[in-house]
C-alpha cells in the first residue's frame, strides 16, 4: 500500500505536522543552492547546481522520447539517478538540506 506524501516549503506550519515525512523540492532546493553561490559566493553549492542540472536533463529527455509513466519511474530509479542523489547526500557536510535514498516516482 503507497503512502500519502505531502511536499511543503519548509514553512514553521509544515514543521509542526506530526508523522509527516518531509520532501524537499528539487526546484526550491535548487534555487537555495543558486543563491548561495550567486549572492554568497559559496563555491560548494556548484556541485550541487551540476547534480541538479543532470537530473533536470534526465528529466527533458523522458519528456522528448515521449516514455510512458512506468518507464519514467524506471528510469528516476536507475543508477544514473540513485547515484547522483548518493553524491548528493554524502556531499552536502554541512548543509542542513536532507537527502533520503528512496523511490522517486
Amino acid at each position: 500500500m503507497e503512502e500519502d506524501m505531502r511536499i511543503c516549503d519548509g514553512t514553521l506550519s509544515n514543521n509542526e505536522l506530526d508523522d509527516v515525512d518531509h520532501l524537499c523540492c528539487m526546484a526550491h532546493a535548487r534555487a537555495k543552492f543558486k543563491y548561495a553561490y550567486e549572492q554568497g559566493g559559496d563555491e560548494r553549492a556548484l556541485s550541487f547546481l551540476e547534480w541538479i542540472g543532470q537530473l533536470y536533463g534526465f528529466e527533458e529527455e523522458y519528456k522528448m522520447q515521449d516514455l510512458p509513466p512506468e518507464e519514467i519511474k524506471r528510469r528516476r530509479n536507475d543508477s544514473s539517478t540513485t547515484d547522483i542523489m548518493i553524491a548528493m547526500s554524502s556531499s552536502r557536510g554541512d548543509r542542513r538540506l536532507t537527502i533520503h535514498r528512496r523511490s522517486y516516482s
